[in-house]
């Protein structure tokens, strides 16, 4: 990968990607990742499969598992962790026709043991958030850095502080000095379904 580069992802799958998303990347001609959470697909709050077959149609977007119903991997059975990132990639190509090779972990939550169960499944990269400084390698396909956009994004200088490659090693030494907890610290969080 080129050392300088922005890739836009977006987790869930949910309705407004496919209003409000979408067609600002139909008018730029941008590309963009999303990471469907595959249980939601077809029900009230989520995507259709005919909208996902028309967002992976377009060329413009790369459907990745986002996992079958947002478990944390740590929270799951070795058994029930290689079923569910079986169990979506398998779904999401038999019903879009396309071969499915990315992921992005529930709440971020990398684990040595998800990427060794994504590998075996056949994914070829996932995303995660890296919350302390030196934690994992930066040049790890199953491991690669996003940057959270949340409600403070909205701020222009906050939104540039994001995007400089300063905002990451920040975010995590202020975590690290403030012991601060983050998702994957937290517990077990199951999906209410």
């Amino acid at each position: 990968m080129p050392s300088r580069w922005l890739a836009l992802t977006f987790d869930g799958g949910y309705p407004d990607f496919y209003t409000n998303v979408y067609p600002v990347l139909r008018r730029l001609g941008l590309k963009a990742t999303l990471f469907v959470i595959v249980a939601d697909v077809g029900v009230d709050g989520g995507l259709s499969w005919d909208q996902l077959r028309e967002l992976s149609a377009s060329g413009l977007v790369e459907i990745g598992s986002h996992s079958w119903d947002h478990a944390a991997d740590e929270c799951l059975s070795l058994g029930e962790a290689r079923q569910e990132k079986a169990r979506s990639k398998a779904e999401l190509e038999r019903n879009l026709g396309v071969e499915v090779l990315s992921y992005a972990y529930p709440y971020g939550a990398f684990s040595e043991r998800a990427r060794r169960l994504l590998r075996e499944t056949g994914y070829r990269g996932a995303v995660g958030t890296v919350y302390r400084w030196g934690e994992f390698d930066d040049d790890d396909a199953f491991n690669v850095r996003r940057v959270y956009v949340s409600d403070s994004s909205r701020l222009p200088l906050m939104f540039r502080f994001m995007l400089s490659g300063y905002y990451v090693p920040t975010r995590s030494l202020i975590l690290k000095i403030l012991n601060i907890r983050t998702p994957r610290d937290i517990g077990c969080p199951r999906p209410s379904r």
